[in-house]
């Protein structure tokens, strides 16, 4: 029947019929949306699985302070021993330079007694050969 306005409002059967397509899309619709919410959680689940648990992470942490601080005590043995090297090895040369002018004074006291030893006679005959000339 139509109204004032000269449209003509559906039948019960075009209603019925309307109820059903929409409730066919409403059904479409909402199986789309739970496909797209499973889709969802799956991504979540893998981006979750691939974080870091706080716990892990304390531990990795913890691994790398110790392995650091490992390290640390190492470059601290390693230039205790080096300066504990080069000290004995500034003493050791310092005691073979004493040693060495030791021996380098023994052999001029040597050298000074030979000298004395082959010039005082040479010079006692001179002197003598002087004072006996002039006498």
């Amino acid at each position: 029947m139509p109204d004032e306005s000269g449209s003509r409002e559906p039948g019960g059967w075009e209603l019925k019929r309307m109820l059903e397509q929409m409730r066919e899309q409403m059904r479409i619709d909402n199986e789309q949306q739970r496909a797209d919410m499973r889709e969802n959680f799956a991504s979540l689940r893998t981006q979750m699985a691939q974080m870091v648990t706080q716990e892990a992470f304390r531990a990795e942490q913890q691994r790398r302070d110790e392995q650091y601080a490992s390290l640390s005590q190492d470059i601290v043995e390693k230039y205790a021993a080096q300066v504990t090297s080069l000290n004995a090895e500034q003493r050791d040369r310092r005691q073979g330079d004493k040693d060495q002018q030791i021996q380098l004074d023994g052999f001029k006291r040597w050298l000074w007694s030979l000298a004395i030893a082959l010039l005082l006679p040479i010079a006692l005959f001179l002197g003598q050969a002087y004072l006996a000339r002039s006498s």
